[in-house]
């Protein structure tokens, strides 16, 4: 069913803050139901560098791993967006070009919003500009995990801490265990970390070992362990 349309917006995101929880319903009140929607499956693209800036998108249903690409043709993977998270709107709203990907990592609804109809609503001093404040404020946050993360921590913990991060987006709640389905090849995966393949699958193997992660290839089914407290949800 379209959670447009009336579905379970309980387990909303961004990753199970509760200043964030319900943006989902809050965007549904400003944005009303003629906004074009689009279903898409694992591993598309949704926005690549040559999407005109003048759209924005919000995130209905699952989980969208924006990405960088340099000139080198390394792919560098920024954060996750989910249930209630916009994206794609701050090069219109900066009026500056900057190279995104955004690709569905499971199956996913996304809205296309119209940038110039968003900067009206901050402008206006509507909900909107509220709604983006509390996202750019846990995107702040995210940055700055993510630039420690890059510097202090090896491959094994960050593809830990993407799955985490992952099934919070998900809407897997904590436990001893979490079991989160990632409809994504090794291959998918090791390039959002910026691994080679060969990297990808050591790192498994080695987090595997260590009890931290099961992988059944058949389900596409990550078990995580929530053992270390550092990689918990509250953490990620």
């Amino acid at each position: 069913m379209d959670a447009w349309n009336g579905q379970d917006n309980s387990k909303s995101s961004a990753w199970n803050i509760p200043q964030l929880a319900g943006a989902l319903d809050r965007w549904k009140q400003l944005v009303g139901p003629t906004a074009t929607a689009r279903r898409s499956g694992p591993e598309t693209v949704l926005l690549s560098g040559n999407s005109p800036a003048r759209r924005s998108y919000l995130v209905e249903e699952g989980v969208v791993a924006l990405s960088h690409h340099l000139s080198t043709g390394k792919q560098v993977f920024l954060t996750l967006r989910s249930r209630g998270q916009i994206f794609g709107h701050s090069r219109h709203v900066l009026n500056h070009s900057f190279e995104l990907t955004a690709s569905a990592l499971t199956e996913c609804v996304v809205r296309t919003l119209d940038s110039q109809w968003l900067i009206d609503q901050i402008k206006g001093g509507g909900d909107a500009g509220v709604l983006l404040m509390e996202q750019h404020a846990f995107d702040l946050h995210e940055s700055a995990t993510a630039l420690i993360d890059l510097v202090h921590l090896d491959a094994s913990v960050r593809l830990r801490k993407f799955l985490v991060q992952f099934a919070a987006a998900a809407g897997v709640c904590p436990g001893e265990e979490m079991e989160v389905n990632v409809p994504l090849t090794d291959g998918y995966l090791a390039s959002l970390l910026g691994i080679s393949p060969q990297q990808f699958s050591a790192v498994k193997r080695k987090l595997a070992a260590e009890g931290d992660i099961r992988h059944i290839r058949a389900t596409q089914t990550w078990i995580i362990s929530s053992r270390h407290d550092q990689y918990s949800t509250k953490a990620a």
